[in-house]
């Protein structure tokens, strides 16, 4: 069953607010296999919330309150949302975890959430309590799906969102997202004829003499730098 592009970004929503980080290519895919697997996006989200990267951030023995309150913070971190606002929030996170809902759903929750919020703008009853939020959440969402499916970067990266909010997207940082991408392994030319080209990132495309001492960088080598 191939996977929606709706089901992706809920995917790669669950990276950014889970795990703080867009996901790259490789956990993607492993994500979408096992959606095609039979998986629910909430059994994905529970998977995630039992990996080392959730736990070492979100550690089991936390509190409900202590988990509410931290994972809050990081959702809603650098918006300006009123005290009165976290607080009902965190006791309804509270009450959620103590009525038996997982952190994964929870987590899974908070994004759906926040994504009517943001479909429906102002005619949403609670847009002016968490428009921005949910502005926010979206912005990052689309910059970690530009990191992980147009520029196809295999590792996760949490510098791409350090700076995106609702006032910054993908269209402040993208001539510079190439400065907070991974360095890609060096380039090397051989003694045969190279074609050779780049990815977004920083490359670096290397003429060393080969073992016979021979040049390999070739006048008819072909070498675009990407980006």
């Amino acid at each position: 069953m191939a996977v929606t592009a709706e089901t992706r970004t809920s995917l790669i929503g669950l990276s950014v607010v889970m795990l703080g980080q867009a996901p790259g290519t490789d956990l993607l895919n492993e994500w979408v296999a096992a959606i095609n697997d039979g998986m629910s996006l909430e059994d994905v989200a529970n998977h995630i919330a039992a990996s080392d990267a959730f736990q070492t951030t979100y550690p089991t023995f936390l509190t409900p309150e202590e988990f509410a309150e931290d994972f809050l913070a990081a959702l809603m971190g650098g918006e300006d949302v009123a005290a009165a606002v976290m607080a009902a929030a965190v006791d309804i996170v509270v009450g959620l975890l103590k009525g038996g809902m997982t952190r994964g759903a929870v987590a899974l929750a908070a994004i759906n959430a926040l994504g009517e919020i943001h479909a429906q703008g102002a005619a949403h009853p609670q847009y002016a309590e968490f428009g921005a939020v949910a502005l926010g959440l979206a912005n990052k969402v689309e910059v970690a799906t530009y990191y992980t499916v147009e520029l196809r970067q295999p590792g996760p990266n949490s510098r791409v969102l350090s700076d995106i909010t609702s006032e910054v997207g993908l269209s402040d940082i993208r001539d510079n997202i190439a400065n907070l991408l991974d360095p890609a392994a060096p380039i090397y030319l051989t003694n045969l004829r190279d074609n050779i080209r780049g990815t977004a990132a920083n490359d670096r495309i290397v003429s060393e003499p080969d073992s016979l001492g021979r040049d390999t960088l070739d006048p008819f080598d072909v070498i675009d730098g990407g980006g």
